[in-house]
């Protein structure tokens, strides 16, 4: 069994809110060194009609679960990468906005980013897996800007998300 540094826990258990069904979910996040939060989560549905007999099973259903998200942020915080697979669905707009040329401009006033004149852009970021969301907002983001073209890079463990300009 791999050996991990003793870091400081905080639990926050937040107020139970209604639902009309039962469940149990569960969301971890480490946040690393540099300030980057990356997170695991899961969620139980518990049958309403729970016979008798059953709860048990519920119970060790909801601690396998408990045990596999610890195990997936373990894999995703020894990975490296700087955002989780959750978190990489969110991004794609931005970096595709990044890369497009798409630029407000006041930025292009002030220098910071460059004019028309540059012929490619590259934008990419580290994750440990690429989800199926993940994959459809980049084709959307295709789509609707036409400029970028999205695609995946293996990397030892995980994957490498890039958006680059298309050269016309």
């Amino acid at each position: 069994m791999k050996s991990h540094a003793k870091v400081p826990l905080k639990f926050i258990r937040n107020p139970p809110t209604p639902s009309p069904s039962c469940g149990a979910g569960i969301l971890l996040y480490a946040q690393t060194t540099q300030g980057n939060r990356i997170a695991a989560s899961s969620m139980l549905e518990i049958p309403t009609r729970i016979q008798q007999g059953t709860l048990s099973k519920q119970e060790v259903k909801a601690r396998e679960r408990g045990a596999e998200v610890v195990r997936r942020l373990l894999k995703q915080i020894a990975f490296g990468g700087v955002v989780d697979e959750y978190l990489a669905d969110q991004i794609v707009i931005f970096m595709a906005l990044a890369t497009s040329g798409a630029n407000p401009p006041i930025a292009i006033d002030r220098g910071i980013v460059g004019g028309e004149g540059q012929k490619t852009r590259r934008c990419e970021v580290l994750v440990w897996e690429v989800s199926l969301h993940t994959e459809t907002a980049m084709r959307i983001a295709e789509i609707m800007l036409g400029n970028v073209v999205f695609s995946t890079e293996k990397v030892e463990g995980g994957t490498v998300m890039v958006c680059e300009k298309k050269i016309e």
